[in-house]
């Protein structure tokens, strides 16, 4: 035996379980890490970006619950056969995985003999997948060149890699440096893009203090009946009103602050002349659209105007939900409001429908524009990303995953699919009758977090 090296029980060159056994192995003997990863010897990382990247999405372990980071790929093999679950979209490339302590133990009581797959990763992948945990998955594709990367052999050297890794900063004692701030290989820059918005400070959390969330609702002028109901389901008092400068056809900003919980406005594009401004809708500085610019002004406006929200959502105003339950959902996630930062949470939707797959980065994802929240620091994101005069087409929640993600900026991505339509139902039909999902009969009009129900970590 050699120094530094763990023998799994199994062969050494069974082609299936190894990933497995490490996984078993060190839910028994390693059960105070934090974090256990797995790194292929045909990958190289640097090892103080690795952990100042797990140290922040995971806010300065604070928030150590069903993370997984890992070079994600889409199980193309399996989707093209249509042999894996509906619920089975992605898979890890392999090469570099890290998981939460609490995954490994549940992947340690798994059994993977009978599931039919032929490489070792996708068994990992499916496990996880199917197995309808809130998984907060950190994509690290986009990050190669910073934290990891893969060589063509083993004895190969990437020397530019390596240089970079030493010319950060080293490995230190106590709490990592930050990430460096990188660009990124897709990032191109606009002729003619707008003045970038004023970064606004981070509004410091108080422990113990309740969730702000805004939601937007996308409504069109046209929409008269659609937005008469959204007030009596929600309550008046479940609104934001904005102020629309004298003569003017734009909102200007809240008349008062966010309160706990749940608000919403409408979200349209600016008034035409001669219009009166309705109660709780907000106008923003643009022709009413579907797919050129909507949704990036309202990103905008909410990083602008509403600092103070934990997340900020766009909805469709045909999606039904179930507000508590959304509301309980990042809750959760967030830790009981702890670590709100790096949240993505949307039903996933997948990179091929990139309408220029080349411009489009590998493992590329988004949340579905039905409904999906952003915590303040992906609004204040993608609010200073020069999108204006982008070349890349598509619908607008497309765009706004893509902003994100290219710039290689930390993320934890929710899907919300497994959770079904217990908590959000997409594609109702025009001027639908609106109401709360089935099962939310007794959601009052107006969900808020009392600020007892979020207690300090």
């Amino acid at each position: 035996p050699e120094p530094g090296v763990t023998y799994l029980s199994i062969e050494a060159n069974k082609p299936l379980g190894k990933s497995m056994y490490w996984w078993r192995f060190a839910a028994k003997h390693f059960p105070t890490a934090d974090f256990v990863a797995k790194v292929e010897s045909m990958t190289q990382f640097c090892p103080h970006r690795l952990l100042s990247l797990l140290d922040e999405v995971s806010c300065r372990g604070g928030c150590l619950v069903a993370m997984y980071a890992a070079v994600f790929h889409f199980n193309w093999p399996c989707r093209r056969r249509r042999s894996c679950p509906k619920d089975y979209f992605i898979n890890d490339g392999g090469g570099l995985e890290v998981m939460s302590q609490d995954l490994v133990q549940y992947l340690s009581t798994k059994s993977w003999e009978s599931l039919g797959q032929s490489v070792d990763q996708r068994i990992t992948g499916l496990l996880l997948w199917r197995s309808k945990l809130r998984l907060r998955f950190v994509q690290l594709l986009p990050m190669r060149g910073l934290v990891w990367n893969f060589v063509e052999h083993p004895d190969q050297k990437l020397e530019n890699f390596e240089k970079s890794c030493r010319a950060g900063h080293g490995p230190s004692e106590g709490r990592p440096p930050p990430l460096p701030v990188i660009g990124s290989p897709w990032d191109e820059p606009i002729p003619g893009a707008p003045t970038p918005l004023p970064v606004t400070p981070p509004v410091e959390r108080v422990k113990g203090s309740c969730l702000r969330v805004l939601v937007g609702l996308f409504t069109t002028s046209h929409e008269v009946v659609r937005r008469r109901q959204w007030r009596a389901l929600l309550g008046e008092a479940a609104f934001v009103s904005t102020a629309i400068a004298g003569g003017g056809l734009e909102s200007q900003g809240p008349t008062a602050p966010l309160k706990c919980g749940l608000s919403f406005t409408l979200v349209q594009g600016r008034l035409n002349p001669g219009e009166v401004p309705e109660p709780g809708v907000t106008y923003l500085p643009i022709r009413e659209n579907m797919n050129n610019g909507k949704s990036m002004y309202w990103w905008r406006f909410a990083a602008k105007h509403f600092p103070t929200a934990d997340f900020v959502a766009k909805m469709d105003s045909d999606t039904q939900f179930c507000p508590h339950k959304v509301l309980s959902l990042l809750e959760e996630l967030s830790c009981h409001g702890n670590c709100t930062g790096h949240l993505y949470v949307g039903w996933l939707a997948f990179w091929w429908n990139c309408f220029y797959p080349s411009r489009c980065p590998l493992g590329f994802i988004y949340g579905a524009g039905g409904q999906h929240f952003l915590a303040q620091d992906l609004v204040q994101l993608v609010a200073h990303q020069p999108w204006k005069g982008s070349k890349l087409g598509g619908h607008e929640d497309m765009r706004t995953g893509w902003f994100i993600f290219k710039t290689g900026h930390p993320v934890r991505f929710v899907n919300t699919e497994p959770l079904g339509n217990s908590m959000v139902l997409f594609d109702q039909v025009n001027n639908a009758s609106l109401r709360f999902l089935p099962n939310c009969k007794d959601t009052p009009a107006h969900v808020e977090a009392a600020a007892d129900r979020i207690p300090a970590r």
